[in-house]
C-alpha cells in the first residue's frame, strides 16, 4: 500500500509540473535551495541534487519525494517622455518542479527530476510604442532528467544526469505594410504571430567532494542544448479596416483584400541554443548549526545572439497567387520571410551566496543573495527581454525532522517542510525603441513552499 501511494505521489507532482511549470528564468529550483539563493551546489542534499548537482544523490540514503510550489506576481515597466503614462507588461506565474531520489547500498544514488531552468515571458499592450519589437514573448522550456551518482571511497562522488527537453517560443509584434510609391499612405501595423516548439536532448554532470569535515567542494556542468524549432506564423490583418487603394491609371483595390493576401500564414523554423554552463561551490560548516555556501557560476550567453524566425519558403515565394493577382500594383512583393530581433549576449559570471543557522534541533533559518548579470548591454535591450543586472535576495526557514503517524504516533519517515520569499531587484536602464528613448524597470517578487518527505 505503501508503495503504491508513494508512486501516486510521484504521478500528481510530475501532472503539477506540467500544469503549472511557467515562468522567467529568476525562479530558482527547490524551495531550500532557494531560499539560500541557489548556493547548492557544493551542498546537493535533498533530492533537487538532481538539479544542482548530481553527484549529491551518491550521498542520500532511502527514498524521498521533494514538490516545490512557487508564485510570483511579475510586473515590467516601460516609462518615456513621449509615454503619457508608464507601460507595463504584467503576468501572473506559478511554478513547480518535483524531485525524487532513491538510494542504493550506501554507494549508489539514482534521481529523476521534472523542473524549468530556462524562461522568459512579458506582455505588454498591443497599442504600446514597442509593439514592433514585442507585444507578447514567451520562451519555455521543461527539463525532464534522469540521473545518477557513484562514490569514489567516503568522501568523493560523480554524477550525471540525461536532458530530455521540451520547449516552445511564442512572439507577437507588429510588421509594417508600406506602400512607398503611395504619397499620402499611412503605414499600417499588422500583427504577426509566431508559435513554435520543438524536443531536444543533453546532459549534465558534476562532481562532490568531503575532504573535511568543515568543508565541501562541488562542481557541476551543463552541456548547451541546440533547440531547433518548426511551427506557424500568422497574421490578423482585421485592423485594416476600410477604404481603397487607388492607383494612377484608375483602378482601385480594397485595403481589406489586398492586405490580407498580402499576408499568409507561413510554416516557420527557428533556432536557440541554450548556454553551457559551469559551476564552482563550496560549503563551510564552522559550526554544527551554521552553513555558508559559495557559488560561483560562468554562463556561455554568447551562443544566444538573435531571436530570429525564418519561413520555410524563401521571400520570393511566400506568397506567389498575391503577385499573380496584384503584380501590377507597384510591384509589391511579401518581405515578411524574415522576422526577429538582435541580442547580441555575451558570456557572464555570477555569484551566489546561502547560509543557514538551526535555531533548534529541527527549525532552522536561511538566507542568501546573487548576484546574476545581463548577458547584453543597455543599448541591447529589447522588448522581447527587457531586464538588466539583477540582484536578487532572498530568506526564510523551515522543519526537519520525524513525521509521525497520525493514527498511533510511531515514527514513519522523516518530513522537510520550506518556505521562502525572494526579492528581485534590477536597476533601471535606459535603451532605444525606433525614435524614443525608454527606461525599463523589472522589480519582481517570488513566493513557494516545499516538502521533501524520506521513507
Amino acid at each position: 500500500m505503501r508503495k503504491k501511494k508513494f508512486i501516486f505521489f510521484v504521478f500528481l507532482c510530475g501532472m503539477l509540473s506540467w500544469s503549472f511549470a511557467d515562468g522567467f528564468r529568476l525562479f530558482e529550483h527547490g524551495a531550500r535551495a532557494a531560499t539560500l539563493a541557489g548556493a547548492f551546489t557544493a551542498r546537493a542534499d535533498d533530492p533537487s541534487a538532481v538539479f544542482y548537482n548530481p553527484a549529491g544523490l551518491a550521498f542520500q540514503e532511502g527514498f524521498q519525494i521533494n514538490p516545490n510550489v512557487s508564485y510570483s506576481p511579475f510586473v515590467s515597466t516601460a516609462s518615456s517622455e513621449n509615454f503619457a503614462n508608464p507601460v507595463k507588461s504584467s503576468s501572473q506565474q506559478i511554478r513547480s518542479d518535483v524531485y525524487a531520489s532513491l538510494g542504493v547500498k550506501g554507494r549508489i544514488g539514482l534521481g529523476i527530476g521534472f523542473f524549468v531552468p530556462y524562461n522568459t515571458q512579458t506582455h505588454w499592450p498591443e497599442t504600446w510604442a514597442g509593439k514592433r519589437q514585442s507585444i507578447i514573448s514567451k520562451f519555455n522550456t521543461h527539463f525532464l532528467r534522469p540521473a545518477a551518482a557513484f562514490k569514489i571511497g567516503e568522501r568523493i562522488a560523480v554524477g550525471a544526469g540525461l536532458d530530455i527537453v521540451f520547449s516552445s517560443l511564442e512572439w507577437l509584434h507588429t510588421v509594417v505594410f508600406d506602400i512607398p510609391e503611395l504619397v499620402f499612405f499611412d503605414e499600417m501595423d499588422i500583427l504577426s504571430h509566431q508559435q513554435l516548439d520543438t524536443k531536444s536532448l543533453s546532459f549534465t554532470a558534476g562532481f562532490l567532494v568531503k575532504p573535511f569535515d568543515f568543508l565541501r567542494i562541488g562542481g557541476r556542468y551543463q552541456h548547451k542544448v541546440k533547440l531547433s524549432y518548426k511551427g506557424v506564423n500568422s497574421f490578423n490583418t482585421y485592423s485594416v479596416g476600410s477604404g481603397y487603394f487607388v492607383t494612377p491609371d484608375g483602378k482601385s483595390y480594397r485595403k481589406s483584400l489586398v492586405v490580407s493576401d498580402f499576408y499568409r500564414s507561413q510554416s516557420v523554423t527557428s533556432r536557440l541554443t541554450l548556454p553551457s554552463e559551469a559551476i564552482l561551490g563550496f560549503m563551510f560548516i564552522p559550526h554544527e548549526k551554521f552553513t555558508l555556501q559559495v557559488d560561483v557560476n560562468w554562463t556561455e550567453w554568447s551562443v544566444i545572439d538573435k531571436w530570429e524566425f525564418r519561413a520555410v519558403k524563401s521571400d520570393e515565394e511566400l506568397n506567389p497567387d498575391f503577385l499573380w493577382a496584384y503584380g501590377n500594383f507597384y510591384g509589391l512583393v511579401p518581405n515578411y520571410g524574415t522576422q526577429g530581433l538582435a541580442l547580441n549576449w555575451k558570456n557572464v559570471v555570477g555569484l551566489k551566496v546561502g547560509a543557514e543557522y538551526y535555531i533548534s534541533p529541527v527549525i532552522a533559518i536561511r538566507g542568501g543573495y546573487a548576484l546574476r548579470p545581463h548577458p547584453g548591454n543597455d543599448e541591447n535591450l529589447t522588448a522581447v527581454h527587457p531586464f538588466a543586472d539583477r540582484n536578487i535576495l532572498s530568506f526564510g526557514g523551515g522543519y526537519c525532522g520525524p513525521m509521525y503517524s497520525p493514527t498511533d504516533g510511531a515514527v514513519i519517515g522523516n518530513l522537510s517542510f520550506d518556505v521562502f520569499f525572494q526579492a528581485a531587484l534590477s536597476k533601471g536602464t535606459s535603451t532605444l525603441l525606433p525614435g524614443v528613448k525608454v527606461d525599463y524597470d523589472s522589480n519582481n517578487y517570488l513566493f513557494g513552499v516545499g516538502v521533501s518527505w524520506k521513507m
